[in-house]
């Protein structure tokens, strides 16, 4: 009688095994930040654990690349434990201490009054990281003639940007920009030194200035940030069109610009009739220059991972395993940096990959069956999959769906593709011959059609629709259930698999559904609630039954997703501290989408912005002076003829509203004293014990406290109740 062959559950895949250890031992090691030992108990088990197996298959005299596999496991796993808690408990340089402080000028933008500096030296000490140095360019107008590459010499304190917060959560951003420190001072000596930046540096900035010239700024600005992934440049109603419409990844250099940069080298070397050894090492090469040029970020690093497997698959004709390479992928990048296990970022950037990975086939042979064309199937299932893997995601991290995502890429997949092969090509031709630069604008046609599409997209109704974030949650165990009946496990019956599969996709469309229509909003009547923006000081009032706009408006897109949160349909006055064009293009956007009331500000402020008002047709625009009341619920701050703040005048007293600029410590004391709130960037030190509504988790300098404070920084979107004092979170 023969022997029934034994049946496998899964296929052995030794990147897998590697990647869930190393992803086990870094939230093992993070959960201990929460709830002590417990993290430190699982780590040593997981430890111990993949010991145990490794001796298992040594006795069973398993295959050695099975028993190597558990080895390789457990010491990338602890590898990856240990480097997680160096980044966590990383030491910066003290805040209370001034110091002379040197540093390269990486990225320098006007619109949000910001310069990145790298190459820091700290008295003269060299020190790992980034400044962002928050600066009044007209109060120092020889910054005006600062260029990335130069270098910037001043004193002054640092504000910490440490990895681990106060709160013990992590800040994956400040990992991933490397901005380690945060500077809002400068001393009266600022010295520039004129210098070249590095090779990289400056081929960015002749790769930014051809764009820009040959498509213009907007247009330009976005096909740089498609080649580099860097959207300093970009405004904030395109990147706002981009993310609405679903079409960030446009933005994000990720797998697709890997893969099309691929496909257009290997093209290019089988014109040439280049055998396939060398035309894959050379390619292999330049994806490795433009990982370093692009930053290595975690996308980038991913995808080129992915492309060096398939690439060395090819050249030795083996198959290539498109999980196995995945794995291997994610397993690299964190133990490069375990903190992008924590960024949005490189969660979206694997999900989608891994959603292409589930989802693709199945979706690809349906199409085929209903004689769709190849090519077509093909597109469509790619981008079908990316979208419903980064889905679970979105509504976890940002609590919204683009409902015209999945059309929108289908339909732009090909242009975009044409878009960034045409553009990259006429690029280098314009700095092979400078005439040439007529090509390049030429090929900018099809980025102007992109860009177009996405703004126009992002206007449409229900363009993003809110839902629950917990949602993201369970349709994230729909999908491993799913994952559980697919291909990479053997299960007995194909029956089971086809029930496990349907119940699970079934599941997870009913509970998309049910999520938009969960969605509660605050109905409260006497509230604020600041816009979640770090460079200005924006806050939505809602009093007696109106709706305010008070402080910078510097940064639409935090305000719109603040009314989208709430649920607001109109807005009856914007009370703003300067017309600057970016506030006044802001105000054309909200009059656009929202019906708008008056807009208010003070005679002597900043009214530059007044052309972009006038060519939107907004007439509703009121100047005042002096103190005089604005409404009859809020009025200015006036110190000479300067304004300082608005107060609005509440039941309970004042509530003084401070710009990005205003020092509330210089507010006459009888306007204080009937004040119980202020509204500013951070505490001053001064008047304690009043309730503190701030952009800062902590005071300035750190010497004091005040009694009650409230941040976005600490908790993210909240609504303060100024009529009983509550606060809530805003979902």
């Amino acid at each position: 009688m023969k022997e029934r062959p034994q049946t496998r559950l899964i296929n052995f895949r030794s990147f897998f095994i590697v990647a869930l250890s190393i992803i086990a031992a870094i939230l093992f090691l993070w959960l201990n930040l929460f709830v002590s030992p417990l993290g430190f108990i699982l780590f040593a088990a997981e430890i111990a654990l993949l010991l145990a197996l490794y001796i298992y298959y040594a006795y069973r005299r398993a295959p050695k690349y099975k028993q190597f596999t558990f080895i390789l496991a457990l010491v990338l796993a602890v590898f990856a434990g240990i480097h997680f808690y160096i980044r966590i408990n990383e030491t910066l340089a003290h805040e209370k201490t001034m110091y002379l402080i040197n540093g390269q000028a990486d990225e320098i933008n006007y619109e949000r009054q910001t310069i990145l500096l790298t190459d820091i030296s700290l008295d003269g000490e060299s020190v790992r990281g980034k400044i962002l140095l928050h600066v009044d360019f007209e109060e120092y107008h020889d910054l005006y003639s600062l260029r990335v590459g130069d270098y910037l010499i001043f004193e002054s304190h640092l504000r910490q940007n440490p990895v681990l917060r106060a709160d013990n959560k992590i800040n994956a951003r400040a990992h991933r920009t490397q901005i380690k420190y945060h500077c809002y001072e400068l001393s009266e000596t600022v010295v520039i030194v004129k210098a070249q930046g590095d090779l990289f540096q400056r081929i960015g900035e002749a790769v930014k200035h051809n764009l820009t010239l040959a498509m213009g700024s907007e247009h330009g600005s976005v096909a740089y940030a498609m080649f580099t992934g860097d959207k300093s440049g970009v405004s904030e109603e395109m990147r706002d069109a981009y993310t609405v419409s679903g079409m960030g990844h446009v933005m994000a250099v990720s797998g697709l610009h890997i893969g099309f940069l691929t496909a257009m080298l290997l093209g290019f070397f089988k014109l040439f009739r280049l055998k396939k050894l060398p035309a894959n090492l050379i390619t292999m090469a330049i994806l490795l220059l433009y990982a370093f040029f692009t930053g290595f970020s975690p996308s980038v690093i991913r995808a080129v991972t992915m492309a060096f497997v398939m690439l060395t698959a090819m050249i030795f004709s083996k198959r290539y395993d498109t999980f196995n390479a995945f794995c291997g992928a994610t397993a690299l990048i964190l133990l490069i940096s375990p903190i992008y296990l924590f960024d949005v970022g490189f969660l979206l950037s694997i999900s989608a990959v891994f959603g292409i990975i589930l989802f693709s086939r199945a979706i690809k042979e349906k199409l085929l069956k209903i004689k769709c064309p190849r090519l077509l199937a093909n597109s469509t299932a790619v981008s079908v999959s990316a979208q419903l893997g980064i889905l679970p995601v979105m509504i976890m991290y940002f609590g919204r769906v683009q409902i015209y995502s999945v059309f929108l890429n289908i339909l732009l997949m090909p242009l975009i593709a044409v878009a960034f092969m045409l553009i990259l090509s006429t690029l280098l031709l314009s700095f092979i011959a400078r005439p040439l630069i007529v090509l390049l604008r030429f090929s900018g046609l099809t980025m102007a059609f992109i860009d177009t599409a996405a703004v126009s997209a992002a206007r449409l109704p229900f363009a993003s629709v809110p839902t629950h974030p917990a949602i993201g949650v369970f349709i994230m165990v729909c999908y491993l259930l799913y994952f559980a009946a697919s291909r990479f496990f053997m299960l007995p019956k194909k029956k089971i698999k086809t029930a496990v599969s349907a119940a699970a996709l079934s599941l997870c469309g009913i509970m998309i559904i049910g999520s938009v229509f969960s969605v509660s909003y605050y109905k409260g009547e006497t509230y604020l609630s600041p816009a979640d923006s770090f460079g200005e000081v924006t806050t939505f009032v809602r009093h007696n039954e109106r709706n305010y706009i008070i402080g910078d408006f510097n940064n639409y897109n935090a305000m719109d997703n603040t009314l989208k949160k709430l649920n607001i349909k109109r807005v009856d006055g914007v009370f703003i501290f300067a017309l600057s064009p970016q506030t006044a293009a802001n105000i054309a956007r909200l009059s656009k989408n929202y019906p708008l009331g008056k807009i208010f500000a003070h005679e002597n402020a900043d009214l530059s912005g007044f052309t972009t008002l006038t060519q939107n047709k907004l007439t509703n625009f009121y100047l005042f002076s002096g103190a005089e009341s604005v409404v009859h619920d809020v009025a200015p701050v006036v110190v000479g003829e300067r304004l300082i703040a608005y107060e609005l005048l509440t039941e309970k007293g004042g509530i003084l509203f401070c710009g990005y600029r205003t020092n509330y410590t210089h507010i006459p004391p009888e306007v204080i004293d009937r004040c119980f709130a202020i509204r500013s960037f951070m505490f001053l030190n001064e008047f304690p014990a009043r309730i503190f509504i701030t952009n800062m988790e902590r005071g300035f300098r750190e010497t004091g406290e005040p009694a009650y404070q409230f941040t976005n920084a600490e908790q993210g979107s909240f609504i303060f109740n100024f009529a009983n004092g509550n606060v809530y979170a805003l979902r």
